[in-house]
């Protein structure tokens, strides 16, 4: 293959990745959903709250998953994995089971894998509040059996910005 003969050494270990990505999708996402907010609306108006409106849900879903992947390679990178895998953010419903809270490793599976999504709005409980609550839900199968899970996007946000916090931004695998 073309290329291959500057191989990286570390290319058995894994994606090599951009941290400092990583943390700028953080924080687009985070701007994506405060960007929803009644004080939002009331500063941007008009046209640019008609923007907003437009492309927050694909945004959102677009981080979502583009964060979910490299954080999943950052965790699977790491042994033993860190303390911030199993950070909860948010709660899981296997099939008819009891729920359970949603690690932060498990919160990027069912993003990954989700068949369905909804986004939860603060104006669910109270009319007179604008913006996402900053919950999103989630459902799929995994061996032919439903789960549903309800992530919460700032504690999942939470987790990763610790896991890469610190991290230098280097041409070798994250994590390593």
């Amino acid at each position: 293959m073309a290329g291959d003969e500057h191989a990286s050494p570390w290319r058995d270990r894994g994606w090599v990745l951009s941290v400092a990505r990583l943390r700028l999708d953080l924080y687009r996402l985070v701007a994506a959903i405060f960007a929803s907010g009644a004080e939002g609306e009331a500063y941007f108006g008009g046209p640019l709250a008609d923007l907003v409106a437009d492309c927050q849900r694909e945004e959102i879903e677009q981080l979502l998953v583009s964060v979910a992947a490299m954080t999943r390679v950052v965790l699977d990178q790491h042994s033993p994995r860190p303390p911030e895998a199993r950070a909860e953010c948010g709660a899981l419903s296997p099939d008819t089971s009891d729920e359970r809270p949603l690690t932060l490793r498990e919160a990027c599976n069912k993003i990954l894998h989700a068949e369905a999504r909804g986004f939860e709005w603060n104006s669910d409980f109270d009319p007179c509040l604008a913006g996402l609550s900053g919950a999103v839900y989630l459902s799929g199968k995994q061996f032919e059996k439903r789960w549903k899970a309800r992530l919460e996007v700032v504690a999942f946000v939470k987790a990763i910005a610790s896991l890469t916090a610190g991290r230098p931004d280097e041409a070798g695998p994250v994590g390593a």
